[in-house]
């Protein structure tokens, strides 16, 4: 929930990094999937833009059915050249083992002649996911041309060594002959000293605020730093898989702490708070007076109040003292780390712990989406999956079930 990627689940948790178009969140890389294609009577090789209900429809399978034989987890989350099994037996035979390719490479660091083609060789220099036939993956970072020999090697010998080896990676990025879309990355050092970023995931001029990062199997966690930090933790963290040297390089570009907020004196304007504790969150205040307080606020800052009333509510009941399970606080479920960000919206600072200041983050925050947003629903999507996520990758399945609940109610208080 901040002005860039947010957002949480469960009630009241945020969720602040996004990630992947479709599936996983940071999963914008280009993928090399290595499954072995299975008998189409009994399973099914994913293709792109493929959904599991769509799958399920077309081969007769329930969908219930088809995510328990899978086992999936997140239905959310496929690959393309992903193999599904459409009948239990299907899922119960043994998986044939993987045919070498026509020419074989052994383990070393020799010459490759490569067989097959996984991606175009002449793709730059970026990183890619690699699976093998048990659905296991890595990342490198190479060349299409250096890519197919990677997994050539990989795949005749299961070797991860041999095949870096054979595909000579670790040696600086070519230096491109024609403009293409993303200039190609120095030379990856090692985890220790983690690579600089070479992917904007999010607006690198983001605020400092909190971001919730995902791995390609779905995985999440969290991470606080400004969208330029937030970019190199990212690049880091997907190329290495290792969380404290993604932290490393964000730590390179600052601390990972919010910088303090200037205190202005409130405007004459501003209710005053109950005298409540600054470090607890404030004891639950009765349903409808807590309602005519967000109507207050959203009318001193020009939102309309039948909207904030709709935040309000969906996002914690009108409850005060709600507390999500990644500490996202009060009526409006700001992240703490968003508390230097939202008192400047609101022009002073802000006690996310009291009351009318925590539904003055929302407000403000609303009023801010509004402003910057493409349509309404754009900025009730932001409020939840964040601003620069909905920009860049559109709505999530989670998101388009947010607004409409906002929408819904909204309608209730509009009347």
């Amino acid at each position: 929930m901040t002005n860039t990627l947010a957002r949480r689940r469960p009630a009241g948790a945020r969720r602040i990094v996004g990630p992947a178009v479709a599936a996983p969140a940071i999963a914008a890389l280009a993928s090399v999937a290595l499954a072995q294609t299975a008998s189409a009577a009994s399973t099914y090789t994913v293709k792109q833009g493929d959904t599991l209900s769509g799958i399920a429809q077309s081969n007769g399978v329930s969908l219930q059915n088809l995510i328990s034989i899978n086992r999936i987890t997140n239905p959310n989350l496929l690959f393309p050249g992903q193999t599904l099994s459409l009948s239990r037996q299907a899922a119960a035979a043994p998986k044939p083992a993987v045919k070498p390719a026509a020419t074989k490479t052994p383990a070393s660091t020799a010459a490759v002649t490569v067989s097959k083609q996984y991606v175009d060789p002449k793709a730059p220099y970026q990183t890619w996911r690699v699976w093998d036939a048990a659905k296991n993956e890595h990342f490198i970072q190479a060349t299409g041309a250096q890519a197919n020999v990677y997994i050539n090697v990989f795949v005749a010998t299961g070797s991860k060594s041999a095949a870096r080896a054979a595909a000579k990676l670790g040696q600086p990025a070519p230096t491109a002959t024609a403009p293409v879309k993303t200039p190609a990355p120095v030379t990856t050092p090692a985890p220790t000293t983690a690579p600089a970023a070479t992917k904007a995931w999010v607006p690198a001029n983001a605020p400092f605020q909190t971001w919730k990062v995902w791995n390609a199997a779905g995985e999440a966690h969290y991470m606080s730093g400004t969208g330029k930090q937030a970019n190199a933790y990212i690049n880091v963290y997907l190329a290495t898989g290792d969380k404290a040297a993604a932290r490393a390089a964000a730590l390179r570009l600052g601390p990972l702490t919010a910088p303090a907020a200037t205190t202005v004196p409130a405007a004459p304007s501003t209710p005053a708070a109950p005298a409540q504790g600054g470090s607890t969150v404030s004891s639950n205040l009765p349903v409808g007076s807590v309602q005519a307080l967000v109507a207050q606020i959203a009318r001193q800052y020009g939102v309309d109040p039948a909207l904030a009333l709709a935040f309000a509510e969906q996002e914690s009941g009108f409850q005060t003292n709600a507390v999500s399970s990644v500490g996202a606080l009060g009526v409006m479920q700001i992240m703490p780390a968003n508390q230097a960000w939202v008192s400047g919206l609101a022009g002073r600072q802000l006690n996310l712990y009291n009351t009318v200041d925590n539904i003055t983050a929302g407000v403000v925050m609303i009023k801010y989406l509004l402003a910057t947003s493409s349509s309404r629903d754009n900025a009730i999507a932001s409020y939840y999956q964040g601003q620069g996520a909905v920009q860049m990758y559109g709505w999530y399945e989670d998101t388009k079930r947010y607004v409409a609940g906002i929408n819904s109610r909204y309608a209730r208080y509009a009347v």
